[in-house]
C-alpha cells in the first residue's frame, strides 16, 4: 500500500458481493460510466476540481437495490478521497442496522479495490 494513503475502514460481509464485480457485464458498463464522465471524478468536477475517477460508485448501493447494478444512470465515477467519504459516512451512522452484520477489516486499496485492512507501518 502506498505511504500516505487516505484510505478509510470500512465493513461488509465477506465476498458479499465479489461475484457481481467479476462478471464481465459489470466490467463492460463500469468502462462505459468511466468514458461517460471522461474519467474524472464527477464530484470533484462539480466543485471545479479536475481529479482521476478510481472507482466506479453505485448511487444506490447494491445491498439496497441489487437491480439497480446495472443501470448505468445508477453509477457516479469517483476518486478514492469522495468514494472513501461516501463510505464512511454510510457505515458511521446513517444506516447503523449495518453495523452489526457487517465484518469489520476491509479498506479500499488504491485501485478502489475493497481489501483486508493492513496495519500501516510505523514512520
Amino acid at each position: 500500500m502506498a505511504m500516505g494513503c487516505q484510505c478509510r475502514t470500512v465493513t461488509r460481509k465477506p465476498q458479499e458481493y465479489d461475484w457481481f464485480y467479476r462478471k464481465p457485464a459489470w466490467q463492460k458498463l463500469r468502462q462505459m460510466a468511466l468514458s461517460r464522465d471522461n474519467g474524472l471524478c464527477v464530484r470533484c468536477f462539480k466543485q471545479n476540481k479536475i481529479k482521476k475517477a478510481d472507482v466506479v460508485h453505485h448511487i444506490v448501493y447494491l445491498t439496497d437495490d441489487i437491480q439497480k447494478g446495472l443501470d448505468i444512470n445508477n453509477l457516479e465515477c469517483l476518486c478514492h478521497a469522495c468514494h472513501n467519504e461516501e463510505h464512511d459516512e454510510r457505515w458511521t451512522g446513517k444506516k447503523s442496522k449495518w453495523k452489526k452484520n457487517m465484518r469489520k477489516g476491509l479498506m479500499f486499496d488504491d485501485d478502489g479495490n475493497l481489501i483486508e485492512e493492513q496495519e500501516m507501518p510505523e514512520s
